[in-house]
């Protein structure tokens, strides 16, 4: 799915609830969302009459994008309503809505969804799954099960994997019921798909940058670390290390040198395994997944990692979750760097995470990622 259905409807403003801050929410999180992907303008200009309660209305015709979680054709028509999962950034009538905010459509006023581009598969298999099976009556587990979107792909991943990932394909993502194909496509395709992600979402191509690796940054990251955190033992790079090797990541990711083991195979499922992170993903997308996951993928149950007004594994970074949200995405750009400086590490016997509060959670049998 190159890109998702969009929804035409009747919307009365006085209905809509800007995304007011959120008390787990970093403003930083949302300032580099907006940054990286500004609001689109939700208001057509255009009015239509509606039959609203057996009343005749004239109101603004609104859009966006986003997935369908709830429809019930057998609700009496008058009450019928279709409850969608917003994927972009939205203003409509001067309301900020973020993405993974829920919005209702009274089915009076549905214009129109206009069909996704691409993602037909993923959209039947997504119904088989949410009739039965492990996902029956949770659509989020099933997309979470289907092929994932590729909206903002380009953003998300490095062109260079890319390329090696559509010439021979890696398993990613544990819960998905098949395997992206071996396609037999020689250099110069795998190289122009590559490239046209990029393209697609206006990164640079056919290299991103890492900044994060490079001498000047860390060396500003050290001084800082030093200055905000001055009775901490380790350098700064390797108190990252330990956050991302600590309780809140190994218990659903392979990392580190230590293999993911289930506590509970009959709720547990297994994340990504980080191996490789820092040449697949890049660091923009990185940082606004980990302040809030359902920004990017609205249908994921990973949590808010470090929400704001929680401190947790202390003493890391002195349980700053703002911090510990900037280190961990450190740690993982500088991944196989630090697995040949520092290697394995057992998490710290006294660094206890706390369970995130205010976040959704679809299932208990839904903690995937990216």
């Amino acid at each position: 799915m190159l890109e998702l259905p969009e929804i035409r409807f009747g919307v009365d403003l006085e209905d809509i609830f800007a995304s007011g801050p959120q008390p787990e929410e970093h403003p930083e999180g949302v300032d580099l969302l907006l940054r990286v992907t500004p609001p689109r303008n939700g208001l057509t200009g255009e009015r239509r009459v509606f039959n609203d309660d057996g009343e005749k209305r004239e109101l603004p015709v609104a859009r966006f994008r986003g997935l369908l979680y709830f429809f019930d054709p057998e609700e009496d028509p008058e009450f019928q309503e279709y409850a969608y999962d917003l994927w972009e950034p939205l203003d409509l009538g001067g309301k900020l809505l973020l993405p993974g905010t829920r919005l209702l459509v009274p089915a009076s006023r549905l214009i129109e969804q206009r069909p996704a581009d691409g993602g037909v598969f993923a959209e039947w298999l997504v119904e088989q799954l949410v009739q039965e099976g492990p996902a029956a009556d949770n659509r989020y587990l099933a997309w979470q099960m289907a092929p994932p979107p590729l909206v903002g792909e380009g953003r998300k991943v490095q062109s260079p994997w890319l390329y090696r990932f559509f010439k021979e394909p890696v398993r990613l993502r544990h819960i998905t019921v098949g395997r992206m194909p071996k396609f037999p496509l020689n250099d110069r395709e795998a190289r122009a798909l590559a490239n046209f992600f990029a393209a697609r979402d206006g990164a640079l191509y056919p290299y991103q940058p890492i900044i994060e690796r490079s001498a000047g940054y860390l060396a500003q990251q050290e001084q800082r670390f030093r200055v905000a955190h001055p009775k901490r033992p380790h350098d700064y790079l390797t108190e990252c290390w330990q956050v991302l090797n600590a309780e809140l990541c190994i218990k659903c990711h392979s990392l580190g040198g230590r293999l993911y083991r289930t506590g509970d195979p009959t709720t547990d499922i297994r994340g990504p395994d980080l191996e490789g992170v820092d040449d697949r993903l890049q660091s923009e997308w990185t940082t606004i997944w980990l302040f809030n996951p359902r920004w990017l993928m609205p249908y994921t149950s990973m949590p808010i990692s470090f929400p704001r007004n929680q401190r947790q594994l202390q003493p890391l970074f002195d349980g700053d979750p703002l911090d510990q949200t900037i280190g961990v995405r450190d740690a993982l750009m500088n991944y196989s760097r630090l697995m040949e400086t520092v290697g394995r590490i057992e998490p710290a016997a006294n660094a206890t995470a706390s369970p995130a509060s205010g976040q959704h959670s679809p299932s208990s049998k839904t903690k995937d990622s990216e």
